[in-house]
């Protein structure tokens, strides 16, 4: 479920939760992105506030899918031998390039 899963069940700001475990916030936000590992102590106070048990916070969330359509890819090259395009994407507006080499292409 993860840390800002349970946050947002209840209802509760980083601030909110900050201030009702004691714990900073940006230690909290590290805790959500995962850059710090809290104590088993912390993990109690967090999930006590939150309702949960320790183990709703360690199970891994779920991964986000991508859909990409096709009016969203933006045709670079395109010749008899291959079609590449690139995709922007994500919360990180990341770029991806997609190649298609098209049947009895060859290259020397």
């Amino acid at each position: 479920m993860g840390l800002k899963n349970c946050e947002k069940k209840q209802n509760l700001t980083l601030k909110e939760l900050s201030e009702k475990t004691g714990l900073s916030i940006g230690y909290l936000s590290n805790l959500e992105r995962n850059i710090s590992s809290p104590t088993l102590e912390y993990m109690q106070r967090i999930c006590e506030i939150l309702g949960v048990s320790i183990t709703d916070l360690l199970i891994p969330q779920k991964q986000e899918h991508i859909i990409v359509r096709k009016a969203d890819k933006i045709t670079i090259i395109e010749n008899d031998f291959l079609k590449c395009e690139s995709i922007n994407y994500g919360r990180y507006n990341m770029e991806c390039l997609c190649i298609t080499v098209h049947p009895g292409a060859s290259f020397k």
